[in-house]
């Protein structure tokens, strides 16, 4: 089980970390789950852009650099929209509504991965 934190505020992002690597897993990302519960999030990687179409509940997305810097922030994303696509994305995280908020965390803001 990974562990994401913000090692700007110091404050922990997710403490059960899926990841989806392939394109089945990034195809269907969250389209199946029913809700995203608090502690846990989604890495789809490589990815540029996502959409939540027929998506049930609302998520936070960030968009990540390849070094995992973040390089955009989008909070509370409401099923059936379309988050632009960014040349600088190399991953997308997604994390349970309001986490952004809760964890203050920022463009420019980088994360880090624990076990």
């Amino acid at each position: 089980m990974e562990k994401i934190i913000n090692i700007d505020t110091g404050k922990t992002l997710v403490t059960k970390l899926k990841k989806a690597d392939t394109f089945r897993t990034r195809f269907w990302g969250l389209l199946p789950s029913k809700s995203l519960p608090e502690g846990e999030g989604l890495l789809l990687t490589p990815c540029r852009s996502v959409h939540t179409f027929f998506m049930k509940f609302k998520i936070d997305v960030l968009y990540l650099d390849q070094y995992y810097g973040i390089v955009r922030v989008y909070r509370e994303v409401s099923p059936w929209r379309i988050l632009p696509p960014c040349k600088k994305t190399n991953h997308v995280l997604e994390l349970p509504a309001g986490m952004i908020s809760a964890t203050e965390t920022r463009k420019g803001h980088r994360i880090a991965f624990f076990k």
